[in-house]
């Protein structure tokens, strides 16, 4: 498997912390900021889905400010 750093520069994963499945192992020290960023994005995706099953279309919920990436928050 050929892997590079992966997640946001503060939260880098060496390509060996990554397994098979997708998982990466984080040093217990950048645990907490992980749990915070992966909170961000679920409320998000929450956010997104009920925006959509509200009657807006995909296209107009992606381009929507009201949903700042994790990296905008």
């Amino acid at each position: 498997m050929t892997a590079g750093p992966a997640g946001p520069a503060s939260l880098l994963a060496r390509p060996a912390a990554l397994d098979t499945c997708g998982a990466v192992v984080v040093a217990q020290e950048g645990a907490e900021q992980v749990v915070e960023l992966a909170e961000r994005i679920a409320a998000r995706e929450r956010d997104m889905v009920a925006a959509v099953r509200s009657g807006r279309s995909v296209v107009d919920v992606m381009h929507d400010s009201q949903f700042p990436s994790s990296r905008e928050t």
